[in-house]
């Protein structure tokens, strides 16, 4: 079964988050839009897993990796969360 990492953003983040990437909407609809999306992978068979993105950690990373904070960005740092995780099993 494939596996996807979803980005999981925490309320209590989410002023950090909003202070550099100005295209995320209020939490609440941010919050159900990913929900929507975990609930449509899952019924195409696919395995999710929530990665906790941590605004401090996330910006060194794409600093290091020299890309721009977005949802694209977040995506693959999950993605790359999700592996090393699997990796240190």
């Amino acid at each position: 079964m494939a596996q996807i990492a979803v980005a999981w953003l925490l309320e209590s983040d989410w002023p950090a988050w909003c202070a550099f990437d100005d295209q995320l909407p209020p939490y609440e609809k941010w919050r159900s839009k990913i929900n929507g999306a975990i609930t449509d992978a899952e019924l195409q068979g696919m395995k999710t897993e929530k990665i906790t993105v941590e605004p401090e950690p996330f910006l060194a990373w794409c600093k290091s990796k020299g890309l721009a904070v977005g949802k694209d960005s977040r995506a693959v740092y999950a993605a790359e969360m999700l592996m090393k995780r699997r990796t240190a099993h």
